[in-house]
């Protein structure tokens, strides 16, 4: 029996308890004018052409065909139906109405498709909204099309589609483990020798940060400063003056003026933390300092400190600033205020090449326990795969242009990386994207947040909002190629897009009626342009909440150390490491290559920063690059199922051996074990 006969039974099977239902309902509303107000008047022109005017109640009823019934439910519901959800006896829910649409559209469909068959994908989502659709108005119906379900594919042949037989391929697929991986002990003194200055404890941020305003970058310098002795006493020393520092020094921007009142009156020695950028004014060929929080501009400062801190010129640094005071009396001009003395508080400086260099010193699991305690995350409880994902989401901090998206539960820190970690990263609230914002603001003639920063994350993607019409254009183009026109202007940027939010529902329920891209916001969710340009999707879902045990008390890399690494690894490329060792498959396209090629590179910055890798260690990365990307692509299959991203294996060659292995996504085999063997 072929899927569209399989099909057809469903509907014959959910008919009469619709129509049924749909014409009591509306006959409870209308009374005696039931057929008029809630059908004919309903319903467009060319659905009732073959309808009676008027006649007794059952010969109306057996009028009605299931496509019918299921318009009427969809066109009925606000007026009619939505007051019978969760109603005594009614059984009505309230994804009813999406339900009858997106089956009314099947129907229509399968009315009109010329003898072609569905594909079982299809077959078993039709079936599945089907089922829940009777279970509200009769059970054993239901059961008897959930037999349908659970029949889909039986008849198939072995060697549909690309069987390792036919093909002679090895399936892939990553391994979901739920016992915890090896623990790992990472030498302190090892770390200490290879990282002076560079580590801290995350305990002490946890503890202090609780009560401090500060950010995170700025507390653990502080903290690596004073507090790096492994001798208790000596921390505990440590941490009361970083305390200290923190209540005398730290000013926040509503106590701006007082501060400015302060300096004054002291008229000299006045030392507060803030945040410093300067520019170069070349027609007075003086440096000039701007202050966050204290509000001050055009502040002149001394070149040497420029000089010794380079990063005071590219979106400045969190620094110790000592001023004087003192008004020249008919010298308006003069600022008054004088910088005397500067004492960063973030790294100044990193040397990147000794960075690259000391990672021979550590094995690989200890490198990503590393990697992973410095965001705060203790990794020795976790599987193994859940530690690759949690590495993956810093793939943008390391990776120009690269598209990344996130969807899962609650509490999994989705968001806490672009958060606190990095200081050129910025965390966007959805409803809060513009234009102007995002690219180039019009008025101001100003380029916007992904020309000056290394990651844009979109924070709650359900909530994305745009007022502009041109805003998803802009954005596909930006992903696709790093550059926008905007206003006569063509513009390039390096920052990297993420995209993370909540799912709410089961992930099997997602891919059967919709795609895992459901939580975007209504239009983002079907355009396949723009989430073809996506080059990753972490799967959330398989990262457990947080609980406090996850947090490390270990050591860890100063957050500001890591964010400073990070910016001049992007500087590397790994693009091309694989075609040592491996042969992507020739049908893969060009945006798959691409993404493929972007998320090895990035996780070989991530894990191998000297590139000193073997051919086994670039199997496991390029197998994780290709099941984040194959993931997209089997989303564009379920929004766009005419064919146009089918033909596509993502699979890769052994240059060495020529056995070729493809790479599955995980959540796509079960689902397709459950429907076959159920």
């Amino acid at each position: 029996m072929g899927n569209d006969e399989i099909l057809s039974k469903g509907f014959k099977l959910l008919r009469e308890p619709l129509i049924n239902y749909v014409c009591e309902q509306l006959k409870d509303s209308y009374g005696s004018s039931w057929w008029m107000e809630g059908v004919l008047k309903v319903l467009p022109e060319e659905q009732i052409r073959n309808l009676p005017n008027s006649g007794e109640y059952a010969d109306l009823v057996n009028s009605l065909d299931v496509g019918r019934g299921l318009l009427l439910l969809f066109l009925n519901w606000r007026n009619i139906f939505h007051d019978k959800v969760d109603q005594d006896g009614s059984g009505l829910v309230n994804g009813a109405r999406d339900l009858s649409k997106d089956l009314y559209a099947i129907a229509s469909k399968a009315a009109n498709i010329g003898g072609v068959d569905f594909d079982d994908r299809e077959t078993s989502r039709a079936l599945d909204m089907m089922y829940q659709l009777c279970m509200c108005f009769d059970k054993d119906q239901a059961y008897q099309i959930d037999c349908l379900y659970k029949s889909v594919g039986e008849q198939k042949s072995s060697d549909d589609g690309y069987s390792q037989g036919a093909m002679n391929v090895i399936s892939s697929m990553p391994r979901r483990d739920l016992e915890p991986g090896p623990a790992v002990s990472v030498d302190v003194n090892k770390l200490i020798d290879s990282f002076e200055g560079c580590i801290v404890r995350k305990d002490l941020t946890k503890k202090i940060k609780e009560g401090a305003n500060v950010p995170i970058f700025v507390l653990e310098y502080l903290l690596g400063m004073y507090c790096s002795s492994q001798i208790e006493s000596e921390i505990k020393e440590g941490i009361e003056i970083v305390k200290d520092k923190l209540a005398k020094l730290y000013i926040r921007p509503d106590e701006a003026e007082r501060v400015k009142s302060n300096i004054r009156e002291a008229g000299e020695g006045y030392a507060i933390i803030d945040k410093v950028t300067v520019s170069l004014d070349y027609k007075k060929d003086l440096y000039m300092a701007s202050f966050l929080s204290l509000g001050l501009n055009n502040v002149p400062i001394n070149s040497e400190m420029v000089v010794e801190n380079p990063r005071l010129l590219s979106g400045g640094i969190w620094c110790i600033v000592t001023f004087d005071y003192s008004y020249i009396e008919g010298e308006p001009h003069i600022n008054p205020f004088k910088i005397t003395r500067l004492s960063p508080i973030q790294m100044p400086f990193v040397d990147v090449d000794d960075y690259i260099a000391q990672r021979k010193n550590f094995t690989k699991d200890e490198w990503i326990t590393l990697m992973l305690r410095s965001t705060g995350i203790e990794s020795n409880e976790l599987p193994t795969r859940t530690r690759m994902l949690l590495l993956a989401r810093m793939m943008p901090l390391v990776e120009n242009n690269i598209n990344l998206c996130e969807l899962g539960p609650r509490s999994t820190g989705k968001s806490h990386i672009y958060k606190e970690i990095s200081p050129s990263s910025i965390l966007v609230s959805g409803g809060q994207a513009s234009v102007a914002s995002l690219f180039y603001n019009l008025s101001t003639r100003t380029p916007g947040l992904v020309c000056n920063w290394d990651v844009v994350a979109f924070d709650e993607v359900a909530e994305i909002k745009f007022k502009d019409k041109d805003a998803i254009t802009i954005m596909k183009d930006y992903m696709a190629s790093g550059s926008f026109s905007r206003g006569g202007e063509h513009l390039e940027g390096k920052a990297s897009m993420v995209f993370v939010g909540n799912i709410n529902e089961s992930i099997d329920s997602l891919l059967l009626q919709a795609s895992l891209f459901k939580p975007f916001p209504v239009g983002m969710n079907e355009d396949t342009a723009f989430l073809d340009r996506m080059h990753c999707y972490i799967p959330g879902w398989e990262i457990e909440p947080f609980s406090p045990k996850a947090f490390t008390n270990d050591y860890g890399f100063i957050c500001d150390y890591l964010a400073e690494i990070a910016r001049e690894l992007r500087k590397i490329q790994f693009s091309s490491i694989i075609d040592d060792f491996f042969t992507l498959d020739s049908s893969l396209k060009e945006r798959d290559v691409k993404a493929v090629k972007k998320i090895v590179s990035a996780m070989m910055k991530l894990i191998y920063p000297d590139g000193n890798v073997d051919k086994e260690g670039l199997r496991d990365i390029l197998e994780f690059a290709l099941e984040m990307r194959s993931r997209v692509k089997e989303q564009l299959k379920r929004i766009q199922p005419d064919g146009e991203f089918e033909g596509v294996m993502f699979a890769y060659t052994d240059n060495e051996t020529g056995e070729k292995r493809e790479v599955r996504v995980p959540e796509c085999v079960e689902l397709e074990g459950k429907q076959h063997h159920t």
